[in-house]
């Protein structure tokens, strides 16, 4: 990215902004269009409909230091207790076998357990 790569900071401002101009320019709809025509010759379908990002606002509401939660599924499935929330992530101290562990949890991957 031009010398603008920084350890730890691979979404940076210059990221975002190469983004904005890629957008701006058409050149992400060329891209697009590129990956619809090698889907389709690999069989693959692509869907034409935008995937719309949940509302972190809202999802953030329903989250508070302290509540017991899990994430994952089935023998991949980890519980813990949230210590800090953000934006659009919690952090959450594991419990159980988990104990020890810390987990940076994507807000929507989130299910609440009963105490």
């Amino acid at each position: 990215m031009s010398g603008k790569r920084y350890r730890g900071s691979v979404h940076n401002q210059h990221f975002y902004r190469i983004l904005d101009e890629l957008h701006t320019s058409g050149g992400a709809e060329a891209a697009r269009r590129h990956l619809a025509a090698q889907a389709e010759k690999a069989g693959l379908s692509v869907p034409d409909v935008p995937i719309h990002a949940p509302d972190c606002r809202q999802l953030v509401a329903n989250w508070a230091v302290g509540d017991a939660v899990a994430f994952g599924a089935g023998k991949r499935e980890l519980e813990g207790r949230i210590i800090r929330v953000n934006r659009k992530t919690c952090t959450v101290e594991g419990t159980g076998r988990c104990r020890g562990l810390r987990y940076r949890v994507p807000l929507v991957l989130l299910r609440a357990l009963a105490d």
